[in-house]
């Protein structure tokens, strides 16, 4: 345990107390034993309400719903959550594994389980999902570029006719509304473009079909030139709570290879949002992302999320596993069938 970094805790549900071992104490680094633990024979405990203080106040929501979850659908518990260190700013991460026991009549009496320390695989995460968004954000502003250029270009003509023909006469007049309404369109695609990318810091609750059709706006150029068609399926979606911007860079990347898939002589694009009951939190959305392209080889399907693993010349390796961390936060499942 010391080797691995691991601790372990009990939940006394009858009580409300969490007993620690000595290395859960050692890992976080947070706790003063001196005033927030109690003696109990040789088996200091800690309060469950002041335990649930120890942990990120961003994270405690996703703990309360994975300990709600574990408990409802008497399933084991598992949590990813932060805690700060006593008298410093810098926080460590906790992996944290647990199950149920019951009596005879199935009432909860204690949560037993492990927590292991995963900072440093946590900290290389994050510098492969920055990676990425700095690549996502390249390829992002090169499809894009046609998309902008066209209405400029417009613009600027329609702008040039109207200042030759002398005073506003009524065709002077009608080329500087088409001027007008290219400029919205540019400005409109540059709101999108810039939303795409922006994060919000809480999660909101938003229709997963906006979100789609607002990445299939945005690679609407390449699926023209490319001659896809779309086939949409929305099936009493319904919306869902969750970080906006991560499942718009999800969806984005699912697109993205589905048309890289895809020769330049055309496939069908066909994207399934349905809601369903299915999940092992309940209800759930379901979206559905296939493409007519070449297909996955067997021996890759096993290693598509991998970060880094990538059969495109031109790939980063990271699109896919970017999206499986954040379809799983979102307490969620990804497979891949070719």
């Amino acid at each position: 345990m010391e080797a691995g970094k691991v601790g372990t805790w009990e939940w006394d549900m009858k009580q409300n107390v969490v007993f620690f071992s000595d290395n859960w104490y050692a890992l976080t680094s947070t706790l003063d034993r001196r005033y927030e633990f109690a003696g109990s024979g040789r088996r200091p405990y800690m309060d469950f309400a002041l335990w649930r203080e120890a942990i990120h106040e961003d994270d405690r929501p996703g703990v309360d719903a994975a300990i709600e979850s574990a408990l409802e659908h008497d399933t084991k518990y598992e949590a990813e959550f932060r805690v700060r260190e006593k008298g410093r700013n810098e926080v460590r991460w906790l992996a944290a594994l647990g199950r149920i026991s019951r009596d005879n009549e199935g009432n909860p009496l204690r949560m037993i389980g492990a927590a292991g320390d995963i900072t440093e695989r946590r900290r290389a995460e994050e510098v492969l999902r920055n990676a990425e968004k700095l690549a996502a954000a390249g390829r992002l502003a090169a499809s894009i570029a046609h998309e902008i250029n066209n209405p400029l270009q417009a613009v600027t003509n329609a702008v040039f006719l109207a200042r030759t023909t002398g005073e506003a006469n009524d065709k002077g007049i009608q080329l500087l509304a088409m001027a007008e309404e290219e400029l919205r369109r540019a400005a409109h695609l540059i709101e999108r473009t810039l939303g795409f990318y922006r994060d919000s810091t809480s999660p909101v609750s938003f229709n997963v079909t906006d979100v789609v059709d607002d990445v299939l706006s945005l690679y609407a150029q390449r699926i023209e030139s490319r001659g896809v068609k779309v086939r949409k399926e929305y099936l009493d979606a319904g919306q869902m709570h969750g970080m906006i911007g991560q499942i718009r860079q999800a969806v984005s990347n699912l697109v993205a290879n589905a048309l890289d898939a895809m020769s330049h002589s055309g496939g069908t694009l066909h994207i399934r949002v349905r809601r369903t009951r299915h999940s092992k939190n309940g209800c759930g959305l379901r979206v559905l992302v296939a493409d007519s392209g070449v297909g996955i080889p067997a021996q890759s399907t096993l290693r598509i999320f991998e970060p880094f693993f990538t059969t495109s010349e031109t790939g980063t390796g990271l699109g896919l596993w970017l999206a499986k961390n954040i379809v799983e936060k979102h307490r969620g499942k990804i497979r891949v069938f070719s």
